[in-house]
């Protein structure tokens, strides 16, 4: 029911009060589980614009009606009791649209002009207006600088229903005026996710059933690769995506089936064909500056990030990464102007890098919502870099004494934000003892000196063949020397190098590891051979260049599925990282390998 609300202005000494008309809203809730708290922020958020509501629960949640009773405590509405409606083809999961169109069709017998659902764990940020004169609202949706739009309130007369069993979505039997609403968006708090083990016996079992009564249902198609992805079966993930993407249809979703086939192949090729899809969205530009910018093409890194930045930002409303957009882009170019800065002595290219990096450490510029922490200890340990070389992570303290003493590396090291993660990972240890960590492929110790500079109690052994994957030893060997060198003098009687082929070593000297990071030969034998030789049953297991496009890195990329298989694996996958296109993950031992 429309409702009107004062609005005063002060005009001199003549006060005039308006009467504006104020629509109110009915809001609708579907819960399982969710705590109070959820529940209080919602009702917080939304301050007085909630005038009824609707919530269905369970049949025998008693626990959530009650937090969902007292939250919403002095407003008209109440908890529906139902039995939870299963899909028809019996699988179990479910069949959320109906259980969705029972909450809305509830919402709707209260006497408001708007219905808004949100889901517990999303709860909305900013003011919603007292005047909405459209039929149907979007809410963009953020998490971690990546955002979409979902239809979250419509007028009560709009006809509109969810479809699909399995990741609905809202149709509409007409052709309403849709509108975003300015200033209102919803933060996620959730994973928004199901469980791997639910994925497994649920949500693939029903999406199969779909696919298998209508070969046509590009949403279903979309959602089993994506299912596949998630349980970390990629093959499967890349063809789906593949097939959704040759199906057709909006142009936003082929785009977005593309870009994750390139993200699970690391592929540069799959990059291009993703962006030529839809040249107006930059994610793809941004990782193949990422990609080349790793492999030391700072040349064709800043090319990449420069005609990113040319593009506009993009009016599309699927999953846009709104962070490379305002700052991923600008930092691969200010890495790629660094590093060409930094070897030609050009300090024109240096300065540009510093100032792009002070640009995106600017709240004013990036607002910190937006910046990811991890970035933004990355960005400000480059700025430090640039400014006075070697106090940062771009070129570390101990790779520039090689440089001092006229040492150029020529062995590859894992990136500036990997290091980062992996400090971070085991500076949080707090057992009553040291934590023992330990590594194949020491190459220029900057993964060990990670570990050891952010657990001031560890101690790292380290495992290397003084060969790269080309077999030659050379100026390698003199590096890895010197490292383990200067390692000893910042770090006494912590770090140990071991010498030789690891498929023996590591047998050889076994210990009780808490911790270990695999990163020596990059062929499929001395991978597994890694992976076998440290299983030990609650061992956290760390491998990099799990996804990754070149050849030199198959026998990774196979090693760790092999290894991580959820039926004949003996690690469980927990979860992946990355810098750009570049991926390392971390599981943890399950059972001694055979």
């Amino acid at each position: 029911m429309a409702q009107t609300k004062k609005r005063i202005e002060h005009r001199g000494r003549v006060t005039v009060t308006h009467r504006v008309p104020r629509s109110s809203i009915a809001l609708a809730i579907m819960a399982h589980g969710e705590s109070l708290e959820m529940f209080e922020t919602i009702r917080e958020r939304c301050g007085d614009r909630i005038d009824a509501w609707t919530a269905v629960v369970d049949t025998d949640d008693v626990e959530t009606a009650r937090n969902i009773e007292k939250a919403f405590a002095g407003i008209p509405g109440a908890v529906h009791m139902l039995p939870w409606i299963d899909d028809k083809y019996g699988t179990g999961h479910g069949d959320y649209a109906a259980n969705r169109n029972r909450m809305l069709a509830l919402a709707r017998e209260h006497d408001c002009d708007y219905v808004m659902w949100l889901d517990p764990d999303d709860p909305p940020v900013g003011t919603i207006p007292d005047e909405l004169d459209k039929p149907v609202y979007l809410f963009e949706i953020k998490v971690e600088g990546t955002t979409w739009a979902m239809h979250h309130m419509f007028r009560k007369d709009v006809k509109i229903e969810w479809r699909q069993p399995i990741h609905e979505h809202l149709e509409f039997e007409d052709d309403p005026e849709v509108a975003n609403l300015i200033g209102v968006w919803l933060e996620r708090n959730g994973s928004g996710s199901y469980r791997t083990d639910r994925i497994k016996t649920k949500a693939l079992p029903l999406l199969l059933k779909m696919i298998e009564e209508n070969p046509t249902d590009g949403h279903a198609w979309y959602y089993l690769a994506q299912s596949y992805r998630d349980v970390g079966m990629k093959a499967e993930a890349v063809a789906a995506f593949n097939h959704r993407a040759e199906m057709g249809g909006e142009p936003q979703a082929v785009y977005w089936c593309r870009f994750q086939v390139a993200e699970l192949t690391g592929n540069p090729d799959d990059y291009l064909i993703a962006w030529n899809t839809r040249p107006t969205r930059v994610e793809a530009l941004h990782r193949l500056a990422e990609f080349y910018n790793a492999r030391g093409q700072y040349v064709v890194g800043r090319l990449f990030a420069q005609l990113g930045c040319s593009i506009k930002p993009s009016e599309d409303g699927m999953f846009v990464e709104r962070w490379v957009e305002l700052y991923g882009l600008p930092a691969a170019y200010a890495h790629a102007a660094f590093y060409l800065g930094y070897e030609s002595g050009d300090a024109d290219l240096i300065a540009r890098a510093v100032t792009t990096w002070e640009w995106i450490l600017d709240p004013a510029n990036v607002p910190a919502e937006i910046l990811q922490p991890a970035h933004k200890v990355l960005f400000e340990s480059n700025l430090m870099e640039a400014r006075e070389p070697g106090s940062g992570y771009m070129t570390s303290g101990y790779e520039k004494a090689f440089l001092d003493k006229g040492v150029r590396l020529t062995e590859g090291s894992i990136s500036a934000q990997e290091a980062y993660f992996l400090g971070t990972l085991v500076s949080g240890w707090d057992q009553d003892r040291p934590m023992k960590i330990a590594e194949t492929g020491f190459g220029v110790g900057r993964s060990a000196w990670a570990f050891l500079e952010n657990n001031p109690t560890c101690t790292v052994t380290s495992f290397d063949s003084l060969l790269t994957d080309n077999g030659h030893h050379d100026d390698n060997t003199k590096a890895i020397t010197l490292a383990a060198e200067i390692i000893a003098e910042h770090f006494p009687k912590r770090h140990q190098l071991i010498i030789g082929d690891s498929k023996e070593t590591v047998p050889q000297n076994q210990d009780d590891w808490d911790l270990v990071f695999v990163d020596g030969g990059h062929d499929y034998e001395t991978a597994i051979a890694d992976l076998r030789n440290f299983a030990s049953p609650g061992r956290i297991v760390v491998m990099d260049d799990t996804v990754y496009g070149p050849v030199w890195a198959e026998g990774v990329v196979k090693a760790w599925a092999e290894a991580t298989n959820p039926e004949t694996g003996f690690i469980h996958h927990r979860l992946e990282s990355r810098d750009g296109p570049h991926v390392w993950s971390v599981g943890q031992y399950r059972e001694v390998a055979a």
